[in-house]
């Protein structure tokens, strides 16, 4: 399901870490930024470095819903459900431990989304430049402080909203079968906004420290992205034709 999850979505998580790197410029809109991705570097562009993505992902929701039914073990008594404060604080120390996994994770996923096309042929090429720029403890740990102020807010945010709006979703229609099904369906997409929404400027600054090795300020492939910054700059429907 994570895995599906992931394929689904990717196209939507690229545009926004390629919105998130237009530095200033004007932002065309959703529209605007799939039909310039599209012009300038396909269907390809949509999905650069998805295949780590949902390996990646994958161990990650393990370990962090381990992580958070460890903890509720402890913090809830047993056979009543959690209250409020066991559900924060075991999804903030589930969010806790997620950060280290999801952070090399993360970092190969938004220098391939970000860089101008055909920098990387591959995930393994993106490993390998990113361990040569900026060693092991680069590729493991640049922009942990960002994740680690991302993730354990958002998780607390998620596991808490998901257990609220479920609990009023069973109690509204417990003896209706096809609803119940559905239930945790939409109390997930709903908590997932919920916990996006307070965290998303982090989650930019977080962007902006992992596309950059070693010392630098300026972005990995930056000269060449220029090139793709110029196209967009011309490609002056996208903003006329675009919601903004």
């Amino acid at each position: 399901r994570v895995a599906l999850m992931h394929w689904i979505a990717y196209p939507l998580d690229s545009i926004k870490t390629k919105a998130q790197q237009l530095r200033g410029r004007k932002y065309p809109g959703l529209l605007g930024m799939f039909k310039h991705v599209f012009k300038e570097e396909g269907i390809a562009g949509f999905y650069q470095g998805v295949v780590w993505v949902v390996f990646g992902q994958s161990v990650t929701k393990a370990v962090a819903f381990a992580c958070n039914d460890w903890a509720l073990v402890y913090l809830a008594p047993a056979n009543t459900p959690p209250g409020f404060w066991p559900l924060i604080l075991s999804a903030t120390f589930s969010g806790f431990v997620a950060s280290f996994f999801v952070n090399p994770v993360e970092r190969v996923k938004v220098v391939m989304q970000a860089a101008p096309p055909g920098l990387y042929s591959s995930e393994l090429a993106a490993l390998r430049e990113l361990h040569a720029g900026d060693g092991l403890s680069g590729l493991m740990f640049r922009g942990l402080s960002a994740t680690l102020a991302r993730e354990m807010p958002s998780f607390a945010f998620y596991f808490a909203t998901y257990g609220f709006l479920v609990a009023q979703w069973r109690a509204m229609f417990s003896g209706l079968v096809a609803l119940q099904a559905v239930g945790p369906l939409l109390c997930g997409g709903l908590a997932g906004m919920a916990a996006w929404l307070p965290v998303y400027p982090i989650d930019v600054v977080k962007t902006e420290m992992q596309n950059c090795t070693g010392g630098e300020t300026q972005s990995i492939g930056a000269a060449g992205a220029s090139k793709s910054d110029e196209a967009l700059t011309e490609h002056k429907d996208l903003s006329s034709t675009s919601p903004q």
